[in-house]
């Protein structure tokens, strides 16, 4: 029964093997766990080693194929798919700062500031920066998210002091990210400071389905902190004194 479910399935990817390559993907795991489970059961002496012969033929053999098939879809992905054809996602904080534009948005263009404002439970760092918000001018940060290390690649895009600056990912976590940062003008002498970030988790449904709840729980939680951090820095003026100091 499961053969036959199979061959239908293959039957179905092998019209076109780039978007049907789900079903490759199925194959493949089963031929990862059938191996598995033949060493399962022959160290609790359920199968004679000689039955490991069928292994080769009915599951190992079918990886070479199978993984260049996968490999194939994902290029072909890669090659045709643009930005502007992802699902992408908003996400919106905006917080009062008692202080006007000019110094929030100096504030942003402060060497440390960057550093300042990665949350503590993050393991990520500031390991490049051009000391810019001018568009061009690019950003590294290298940590890791649980086990496995990333690094993220932005490039400054807009530059409009003291009310806008934004950048775009150039390589990280991410499928898709674009981030603009606004100073707006209350005409109080304070500045509602408000990042528009829009973006695409990777791995299109599946990574919805799996983890766009917990992006949305760390988007949230980093920029609390952010703007926390930034609020807290400007209205106490430890960050205006450090700054008066450096200028004398």
């Amino acid at each position: 029964m499961i053969v036959g479910v199979y061959g239908i399935g293959y039957l179905i990817a092998a019209s076109d093997s780039r978007t049907h390559w789900p079903i490759v993907l199925v194959g493949l795991l089963g031929k990862v766990f059938g191996p598995i489970g033949f060493l399962v059961a022959l160290l609790r002496g359920t199968f004679p080693p000689l039955f490991g012969l069928t292994i080769l033929t009915n599951d190992l053999l079918w990886w070479i194929p199978f993984m260049m098939i996968l490999l194939e879809a994902a290029k072909h992905y890669r090659a045709t798919s643009q930005p502007t054809g992802i699902a992408r996602q908003q996400f919106v904080k905006q917080t009062k700062i008692n202080a006007s534009p000019d110094v929030v948005f100096r504030f942003h263009e402060s060497p440390d500031a960057l550093q300042q404002l990665i949350p503590p439970w993050e393991n990520i760092k500031l390991v490049e920066s051009a000391g810019s918000l001018q568009p061009s001018s690019r950003v590294v940060l290298r940590g890791s998210l649980g086990i496995m290390p990333i690094q993220w690649v932005a490039i400054h895009t807009e530059y409009d002091p003291p009310h806008l600056f934004a950048d775009l990912q150039e390589s990280g976590p991410f499928a898709y990210w674009y981030h603009r940062h606004r100073f707006l003008d209350d005409g109080q002498g304070g500045t509602p400071l408000r990042d528009e970030v829009e973006y695409a988790v990777p791995l299109g449904v599946i990574g919805r389905w799996l983890g766009g709840w917990l992006v949305r729980r760390k988007l949230e939680a980093m920029f609390a902190y952010r703007h926390e951090k930034t609020r807290s820095l400007i209205e106490s003026r430890e960050w205006t004194s450090a700054l008066a100091a450096s200028e004398r």
